[in-house]
């Protein structure tokens, strides 16, 4: 009888890699009626939850200003992953509308590239 070496000798093969979420490098003023929301660009990721009102009864927010936007491939999304994102740049705004989820997608990294975002209510 013989055994077939090849098959004993095989590794299992890896899990794949989970894609990897940015990092939200900071959040400030979640008391008052505003959130600075910073996030990192250094890596791609898509539909990325950034903001949800889930939790904080009677908080809608209604205006939303992109500060700074160091990516050219950035995408947002407003209430629903499943619709078509916004391709957004540093000035861009959106006013006058409820608010309740936003997601962000970034094709193409950039090495020390960030996002600002400013979220009033």
């Amino acid at each position: 009888m013989s055994i077939d070496i090849d098959l004993l000798s095989t590794k299992r093969p890896r899990k794949p890699e989970k894609p990897k979420e940015p990092k939200i490098v900071m959040l400030r003023g979640l008391d008052r009626n505003y959130r600075v929301i910073e996030i990192d660009l250094n890596t791609t990721f898509t539909d990325y939850a950034v903001f949800t009102t889930h939790g904080m009864s009677g908080t809608i927010a209604k205006k939303l200003d992109i500060i700074k936007c160091d990516g050219t491939q950035v995408y947002i999304k407003f209430n629903d992953r499943n619709i078509d994102g916004i391709l957004i740049g540093p000035g861009d705004y959106f006013h006058d509308f409820e608010i309740h989820e936003i997601y962000v997608t970034n094709n193409q990294s950039v090495s020390n590239g960030k996002l600002i975002l400013l979220l009033r209510w």
